[in-house]
């Protein structure tokens, strides 16, 4: 039903994807929720998801630059963000992106 188009933001602004694993300090349903509520606050954050295994979030993050980027971390760890520790990917190449709405393997039945 209708039509979708797909933007390539990469043409039109110029971005720095980064990716980024979050530890938090503590592992409650308050740090939890105050963590998920700063990302929600967040426009550079484009993707955030709750992991399990060794840290707790991965967040993709486009900022204008990697001094940028660096400065929201800064302001995260010097805040009440609660993060333990983080560690940066910053992205090289794009080898698959999302694709846009659904296919028909999608659908049940």
């Amino acid at each position: 039903e209708g039509y979708s188009a797909r933007i390539n933001a990469a043409a039109l602004v110029k971005r720095t994807p980064v990716w980024v694993q979050i530890e938090l300090k503590a592992h409650n349903a308050e740090s939890f929720a105050r963590f998920e509520a700063l990302v929600h606050d967040t426009p550079e954050v484009t993707e955030c998801v709750a992991v399990g295994g060794g840290v707790d979030y991965l967040i993709k993050v486009e900022a204008d630059s990697i001094d940028a980027y660096q400065r929201l971390i800064d302001a995260w760890l010097t805040g009440d963000a609660g993060i333990e520790r983080y560690f940066t990917y910053i992205v090289t190449k794009s080898v698959k992106r999302p694709a846009a709405g659904f296919s028909r393997d999608d659908f049940v039945g």
